[in-house]
Protein backbone atom coordinates (compact mmCIF):
# COMPACT_ATOMS: atom_id res chain seq x y z
CA UNK A 1 0.00 0.00 0.00
CA UNK A 2 1.15 3.61 -1.08
CA UNK A 3 -0.27 5.98 1.42
CA UNK A 4 0.29 10.18 0.38
CA UNK A 5 0.29 12.96 2.48
CA UNK A 6 -1.75 16.32 1.15
CA UNK A 7 -0.76 19.78 2.56
CA UNK A 8 -4.27 22.06 3.29
CA UNK A 9 -2.64 25.21 3.30
CA UNK A 10 -5.78 26.51 4.33
CA UNK A 11 -5.47 28.86 7.76
CA UNK A 12 -7.05 27.48 10.62
CA UNK A 13 -8.71 29.75 13.40
CA UNK A 14 -7.80 28.78 16.83
CA UNK A 15 -9.97 29.95 19.68
CA UNK A 16 -9.19 29.66 23.34
CA UNK A 17 -11.87 31.59 26.68
CA UNK A 18 -11.62 34.31 28.26
CA UNK A 19 -10.10 33.98 31.84
CA UNK A 20 -12.55 35.03 34.59
CA UNK A 21 -13.43 38.56 35.81
CA UNK A 22 -15.46 40.35 37.63
CA UNK A 23 -17.59 43.34 36.79
CA UNK A 24 -19.68 45.89 38.45
CA UNK A 25 -22.94 47.72 37.24
CA UNK A 26 -24.91 50.23 37.84
CA UNK A 27 -28.16 51.07 35.83
CA UNK A 28 -30.47 54.30 36.16
CA UNK A 29 -33.77 55.12 34.07
CA UNK A 30 -36.60 57.12 34.80
CA UNK A 31 -39.81 57.30 32.02
CA UNK A 32 -42.92 59.17 32.05
CA UNK A 33 -45.75 57.92 29.97
CA UNK A 34 -48.88 59.41 28.71
CA UNK A 35 -51.74 58.70 26.42
CA UNK A 36 -50.24 58.82 22.91
CA UNK A 37 -46.26 59.93 24.00
CA UNK A 38 -43.49 58.77 26.35
CA UNK A 39 -40.19 59.48 26.85
CA UNK A 40 -37.38 57.88 28.96
CA UNK A 41 -33.84 58.47 30.30
CA UNK A 42 -31.47 56.32 31.30
CA UNK A 43 -27.30 56.06 31.96
CA UNK A 44 -24.90 54.15 34.13
CA UNK A 45 -21.56 52.81 34.49
CA UNK A 46 -19.75 49.79 34.21
CA UNK A 47 -16.43 48.61 36.05
CA UNK A 48 -13.98 45.70 35.17
CA UNK A 49 -10.44 45.52 36.05
CA UNK A 50 -9.33 46.28 32.18
CA UNK A 51 -12.19 48.51 31.22
CA UNK A 52 -14.06 51.16 32.19
CA UNK A 53 -17.27 52.88 30.83
CA UNK A 54 -20.29 55.26 31.38
CA UNK A 55 -22.94 55.97 29.28
CA UNK A 56 -26.22 58.15 28.62
CA UNK A 57 -29.11 57.79 26.66
CA UNK A 58 -32.82 59.39 25.98
CA UNK A 59 -35.40 58.11 24.28
CA UNK A 60 -39.24 58.18 23.53
CA UNK A 61 -42.28 57.18 21.42
CA UNK A 62 -45.42 58.96 19.62
CA UNK A 63 -48.56 57.76 19.27
CA UNK A 64 -50.91 58.53 16.47
CA UNK A 65 -53.84 56.94 14.46
CA UNK A 66 -55.68 55.79 17.48
CA UNK A 67 -52.70 54.27 18.21
CA UNK A 68 -52.14 52.14 14.70
CA UNK A 69 -48.78 53.64 13.96
CA UNK A 70 -46.32 54.64 16.45
CA UNK A 71 -42.96 56.80 15.96
CA UNK A 72 -39.77 55.77 17.99
CA UNK A 73 -36.52 57.92 18.47
CA UNK A 74 -33.72 57.91 20.76
CA UNK A 75 -29.93 58.72 21.08
CA UNK A 76 -26.50 58.13 23.58
CA UNK A 77 -23.32 58.36 24.00
CA UNK A 78 -20.64 56.43 25.78
CA UNK A 79 -17.24 57.00 27.15
CA UNK A 80 -15.23 53.73 27.65
CA UNK A 81 -11.73 53.61 29.14
CA UNK A 82 -9.16 50.43 28.08
CA UNK A 83 -6.58 50.18 30.78
CA UNK A 84 -4.96 45.90 29.47
CA UNK A 85 -3.21 44.46 31.27
CA UNK A 86 -0.66 42.74 28.80
CA UNK A 87 0.16 39.38 29.75
CA UNK A 88 3.77 39.39 31.59
CA UNK A 89 4.51 35.67 29.70
CA UNK A 90 3.53 37.14 26.43
CA UNK A 91 5.28 40.48 26.09
CA UNK A 92 7.96 40.36 25.29
CA UNK A 93 7.04 38.45 21.99
CA UNK A 94 5.19 41.00 21.40
CA UNK A 95 5.84 44.09 18.93
CA UNK A 96 4.16 47.53 20.85
CA UNK A 97 5.96 50.07 18.98
CA UNK A 98 2.86 51.18 17.48
CA UNK A 99 1.38 51.90 21.39
CA UNK A 100 4.69 52.96 22.91
CA UNK A 101 3.20 56.36 23.89
CA UNK A 102 -0.11 54.44 25.56
CA UNK A 103 1.78 51.72 27.78
CA UNK A 104 2.50 52.93 31.08
CA UNK A 105 4.03 50.05 33.55
CA UNK A 106 2.17 49.63 37.09
CA UNK A 107 3.23 46.96 40.10
CA UNK A 108 5.29 45.65 37.52
CA UNK A 109 2.81 45.24 34.55
CA UNK A 110 2.66 46.73 31.44
CA UNK A 111 -0.54 49.00 30.78
CA UNK A 112 -1.81 49.83 27.53
CA UNK A 113 -4.43 52.47 27.61
CA UNK A 114 -6.90 54.14 25.62
CA UNK A 115 -10.21 56.49 25.14
CA UNK A 116 -13.18 55.16 22.95
CA UNK A 117 -16.43 57.30 22.40
CA UNK A 118 -19.23 56.52 20.90
CA UNK A 119 -22.90 58.16 19.73
CA UNK A 120 -25.57 56.74 18.89
CA UNK A 121 -28.77 57.74 16.98
CA UNK A 122 -32.12 55.98 16.17
CA UNK A 123 -35.50 56.32 14.98
CA UNK A 124 -38.46 54.15 13.92
CA UNK A 125 -41.93 52.89 12.92
CA UNK A 126 -44.58 50.88 14.06
CA UNK A 127 -47.40 50.41 11.95
CA UNK A 128 -50.13 47.74 12.36
CA UNK A 129 -51.90 46.39 8.99
CA UNK A 130 -54.48 44.16 9.85
CA UNK A 131 -55.65 43.03 13.15
CA UNK A 132 -53.44 39.78 12.77
CA UNK A 133 -50.59 41.67 11.49
CA UNK A 134 -47.74 44.74 12.34
CA UNK A 135 -44.66 46.04 10.73
CA UNK A 136 -41.59 47.57 12.71
CA UNK A 137 -38.80 49.18 11.10
CA UNK A 138 -35.87 51.38 12.67
CA UNK A 139 -32.60 52.90 11.25
CA UNK A 140 -29.88 53.91 13.40
CA UNK A 141 -26.85 55.49 13.07
CA UNK A 142 -23.15 54.97 15.21
CA UNK A 143 -20.15 56.87 15.23
CA UNK A 144 -17.31 55.72 16.90
CA UNK A 145 -13.63 57.23 17.64
CA UNK A 146 -10.94 56.74 19.97
CA UNK A 147 -9.17 53.28 20.69
CA UNK A 148 -11.09 51.07 18.50
CA UNK A 149 -8.41 47.97 18.71
CA UNK A 150 -9.03 44.46 20.42
CA UNK A 151 -5.99 45.04 23.21
CA UNK A 152 -5.71 41.68 23.03
CA UNK A 153 -5.29 40.96 19.64
CA UNK A 154 -2.07 40.54 17.66
CA UNK A 155 -1.34 40.60 14.18
CA UNK A 156 1.23 37.63 12.87
CA UNK A 157 3.44 39.69 10.52
CA UNK A 158 6.36 37.43 8.54
CA UNK A 159 9.33 39.79 7.88
CA UNK A 160 11.45 38.28 4.78
CA UNK A 161 14.56 39.85 3.63
CA UNK A 162 14.65 40.88 0.54
CA UNK A 163 18.37 39.74 -0.20
CA UNK A 164 16.97 36.56 0.04
CA UNK A 165 14.62 36.62 -2.51
CA UNK A 166 15.47 36.14 -6.09
CA UNK A 167 13.54 35.01 -9.70
CA UNK A 168 14.61 31.41 -10.03
CA UNK A 169 14.06 30.92 -5.89
CA UNK A 170 13.92 27.08 -6.18
CA UNK A 171 14.39 26.64 -1.92
CA UNK A 172 12.38 27.57 0.84
CA UNK A 173 12.97 31.41 1.92
CA UNK A 174 13.11 31.80 5.65
CA UNK A 175 11.03 34.27 7.73
CA UNK A 176 11.14 35.95 10.40
CA UNK A 177 7.50 35.56 12.47
CA UNK A 178 6.68 38.65 14.92
CA UNK A 179 3.47 39.57 16.46
CA UNK A 180 2.43 42.91 16.37
CA UNK A 181 -0.43 44.14 17.93
CA UNK A 182 -3.27 45.03 15.73
CA UNK A 183 -4.37 48.57 14.02
CA UNK A 184 -7.64 49.62 13.91
CA UNK A 185 -9.33 52.88 12.00
CA UNK A 186 -9.76 55.37 14.43
CA UNK A 187 -12.90 56.31 13.06
CA UNK A 188 -16.10 54.39 12.54
CA UNK A 189 -19.25 55.25 11.31
CA UNK A 190 -22.18 52.28 10.83
CA UNK A 191 -25.84 52.56 9.50
CA UNK A 192 -28.03 49.87 10.34
CA UNK A 193 -31.86 49.05 9.61
CA UNK A 194 -34.03 46.71 11.34
CA UNK A 195 -37.10 45.23 10.03
CA UNK A 196 -39.75 42.93 11.62
CA UNK A 197 -43.29 41.93 10.38
CA UNK A 198 -45.30 39.65 12.73
CA UNK A 199 -48.46 37.69 11.94
CA UNK A 200 -50.59 35.91 14.02
CA UNK A 201 -51.88 32.48 12.94
CA UNK A 202 -54.95 31.91 14.00
CA UNK A 203 -55.81 28.18 12.76
CA UNK A 204 -52.61 27.52 15.25
CA UNK A 205 -52.77 30.04 17.64
CA UNK A 206 -49.61 30.88 16.96
CA UNK A 207 -47.66 34.08 15.90
CA UNK A 208 -44.98 34.44 12.52
CA UNK A 209 -41.64 36.69 13.04
CA UNK A 210 -39.84 37.45 10.71
CA UNK A 211 -37.04 39.65 10.69
CA UNK A 212 -34.47 41.51 8.33
CA UNK A 213 -31.20 43.67 9.51
CA UNK A 214 -28.79 45.77 6.99
CA UNK A 215 -25.76 46.96 8.02
CA UNK A 216 -22.89 48.92 6.63
CA UNK A 217 -19.91 50.69 8.08
CA UNK A 218 -16.91 52.78 6.34
CA UNK A 219 -14.54 49.78 7.33
CA UNK A 220 -16.34 47.46 4.64
CA UNK A 221 -18.25 45.36 6.95
CA UNK A 222 -22.02 44.89 5.15
CA UNK A 223 -24.00 42.07 6.91
CA UNK A 224 -27.16 40.85 6.32
CA UNK A 225 -29.20 39.45 8.99
CA UNK A 226 -32.72 37.07 8.06
CA UNK A 227 -34.50 35.47 10.58
CA UNK A 228 -37.37 33.39 11.29
CA UNK A 229 -39.49 32.25 15.07
CA UNK A 230 -42.60 30.13 14.93
CA UNK A 231 -44.62 31.17 18.64
CA UNK A 232 -46.00 28.21 19.37
CA UNK A 233 -48.51 27.89 22.41
CA UNK A 234 -48.99 24.44 23.38
CA UNK A 235 -51.26 24.98 26.50
CA UNK A 236 -51.26 25.37 30.60
CA UNK A 237 -48.54 28.20 29.87
CA UNK A 238 -46.41 26.82 27.85
CA UNK A 239 -45.02 27.74 24.51
CA UNK A 240 -42.80 26.10 21.77
CA UNK A 241 -40.85 28.57 19.87
CA UNK A 242 -38.63 27.10 16.67
CA UNK A 243 -36.49 29.57 15.22
CA UNK A 244 -34.10 29.86 12.43
CA UNK A 245 -30.95 32.29 11.56
CA UNK A 246 -28.76 33.54 8.74
CA UNK A 247 -26.13 35.77 8.85
CA UNK A 248 -23.39 37.28 6.43
CA UNK A 249 -20.62 39.44 6.53
CA UNK A 250 -18.21 41.01 4.36
CA UNK A 251 -14.83 41.04 5.55
CA UNK A 252 -13.30 44.50 6.76
CA UNK A 253 -11.29 46.25 4.04
CA UNK A 254 -8.01 45.78 6.10
CA UNK A 255 -8.74 42.54 7.68
CA UNK A 256 -5.85 39.22 6.71
CA UNK A 257 -5.20 36.55 8.22
CA UNK A 258 -1.18 37.34 8.44
CA UNK A 259 0.83 39.75 6.82
CA UNK A 260 4.38 39.49 4.42
CA UNK A 261 6.60 42.13 4.65
CA UNK A 262 9.62 42.67 2.43
CA UNK A 263 12.15 44.04 4.98
CA UNK A 264 14.02 42.66 7.66
CA UNK A 265 12.54 42.89 11.61
CA UNK A 266 15.77 43.65 12.44
CA UNK A 267 18.73 45.50 10.66
CA UNK A 268 22.76 45.73 11.40
CA UNK A 269 23.87 49.10 11.38
CA UNK A 270 26.49 49.72 9.51
CA UNK A 271 29.35 52.78 9.38
CA UNK A 272 30.45 54.21 6.22
CA UNK A 273 33.04 51.79 5.27
CA UNK A 274 30.53 48.83 5.46
CA UNK A 275 31.52 47.93 9.12
CA UNK A 276 29.00 46.61 11.71
CA UNK A 277 28.88 48.54 13.77
CA UNK A 278 28.72 47.76 18.01
CA UNK A 279 28.28 48.98 20.84
CA UNK A 280 29.26 49.12 24.90
CA UNK A 281 26.33 48.18 27.12
CA UNK A 282 28.31 49.91 29.48
CA UNK A 283 29.05 53.00 28.00
CA UNK A 284 26.91 53.18 24.60
CA UNK A 285 29.02 56.32 23.87
CA UNK A 286 31.53 53.85 22.95
CA UNK A 287 31.53 52.24 19.87
CA UNK A 288 33.34 48.85 18.14
CA UNK A 289 33.24 47.78 14.28
CA UNK A 290 33.70 44.56 12.86
CA UNK A 291 31.98 41.30 11.44
CA UNK A 292 31.46 39.44 14.77
CA UNK A 293 32.49 39.68 18.77
CA UNK A 294 35.54 38.05 18.17
CA UNK A 295 36.94 40.09 15.34
CA UNK A 296 36.12 44.13 17.30
CA UNK A 297 38.37 47.07 16.74
CA UNK A 298 37.71 50.43 18.34
CA UNK A 299 36.75 53.46 17.30
CA UNK A 300 41.25 53.60 16.54
CA UNK A 301 41.56 50.77 14.77
CA UNK A 302 42.82 49.07 17.80
CA UNK A 303 41.88 45.07 17.67
CA UNK A 304 39.74 44.95 20.78
CA UNK A 305 39.05 41.22 22.78
CA UNK A 306 35.10 41.04 22.18
CA UNK A 307 34.91 38.34 25.45
CA UNK A 308 36.14 41.16 28.11
CA UNK A 309 33.89 44.38 26.60
CA UNK A 310 30.45 44.40 26.92
CA UNK A 311 28.94 44.93 23.54
CA UNK A 312 25.87 44.09 21.66
CA UNK A 313 25.19 44.87 17.53
CA UNK A 314 23.66 48.29 16.58
CA UNK A 315 20.60 47.25 15.20
CA UNK A 316 17.33 49.60 13.51
CA UNK A 317 13.72 47.77 13.87
CA UNK A 318 11.81 47.93 10.86
CA UNK A 319 10.23 50.32 8.90
CA UNK A 320 6.85 50.71 9.80
CA UNK A 321 6.01 52.99 6.94
CA UNK A 322 5.98 49.79 4.88
CA UNK A 323 2.98 48.26 6.38
CA UNK A 324 -0.30 48.93 6.03
CA UNK A 325 -1.94 51.76 7.79
CA UNK A 326 -4.51 49.24 9.75
CA UNK A 327 -4.17 45.56 9.92
CA UNK A 328 -6.30 43.05 12.01
CA UNK A 329 -6.60 39.20 11.91
CA UNK A 330 -9.05 39.20 14.31
CA UNK A 331 -11.78 36.61 13.16
CA UNK A 332 -14.81 38.63 13.96
CA UNK A 333 -13.85 41.35 11.39
CA UNK A 334 -13.56 38.10 9.02
CA UNK A 335 -15.42 37.61 5.98
CA UNK A 336 -18.19 34.57 6.36
CA UNK A 337 -21.57 33.48 6.65
CA UNK A 338 -23.64 31.21 9.38
CA UNK A 339 -26.53 29.41 10.01
CA UNK A 340 -28.27 28.54 13.40
CA UNK A 341 -31.40 26.88 14.64
CA UNK A 342 -32.56 25.88 17.63
CA UNK A 343 -35.96 25.55 19.69
CA UNK A 344 -36.89 26.96 22.85
CA UNK A 345 -39.34 26.08 25.32
CA UNK A 346 -40.55 28.16 28.16
CA UNK A 347 -43.35 28.11 30.56
CA UNK A 348 -44.71 31.30 33.05
CA UNK A 349 -44.58 30.25 36.31
CA UNK A 350 -46.23 33.84 37.75
CA UNK A 351 -45.89 37.04 37.36
CA UNK A 352 -42.28 38.28 36.37
CA UNK A 353 -40.92 34.10 36.47
CA UNK A 354 -40.28 31.85 33.56
CA UNK A 355 -38.95 29.05 33.27
CA UNK A 356 -37.23 27.87 29.25
CA UNK A 357 -35.34 25.57 28.58
CA UNK A 358 -33.50 25.26 24.62
CA UNK A 359 -31.71 23.72 22.07
CA UNK A 360 -29.46 25.76 19.36
CA UNK A 361 -27.27 24.72 16.22
CA UNK A 362 -24.94 26.86 14.69
CA UNK A 363 -22.39 26.72 11.82
CA UNK A 364 -20.21 29.14 10.75
CA UNK A 365 -18.39 28.72 7.33
CA UNK A 366 -16.65 31.23 5.46
CA UNK A 367 -18.27 29.86 2.23
CA UNK A 368 -21.52 30.71 3.50
CA UNK A 369 -20.91 34.23 2.79
CA UNK A 370 -23.42 36.08 0.38
CA UNK A 371 -21.37 36.67 -3.02
CA UNK A 372 -18.77 34.58 -1.62
CA UNK A 373 -16.50 33.25 -4.55
CA UNK A 374 -16.04 29.59 -5.14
Amino acid sequence: MVSYRVKDSRSVMVMSSASPETRHQANFGLSHERNEAAINIGGGFSRERDYKSSYGNIGGRLDFNQKLTSVKFGGGYTHSEIGAILDPDASPYITKTAFSQQITSRGGSEILQGNRYDWVANVGLTQVLTKIAFIDANIGYTRSEGFMENRYKVMSVIFIDPAALNNSQTTPIAGDLRALIEQRPNIRNQVAINTKYVLHIGAFDAALHLGYRLSVDDWGINTHTFDANWVQPIGSGWTLTPRIRYYSQDAASFYRPYLFSKQTYLRNEVDSLGRQIWIDTKNPNVQYFGDSIFNLVDQNGNSVDGLSVSAIAKTTSFDAGKLPDNFSSDHRLAGFGAISGGVTLSKMLGKGVALEAGFEYYTRVSSLQIGKRK
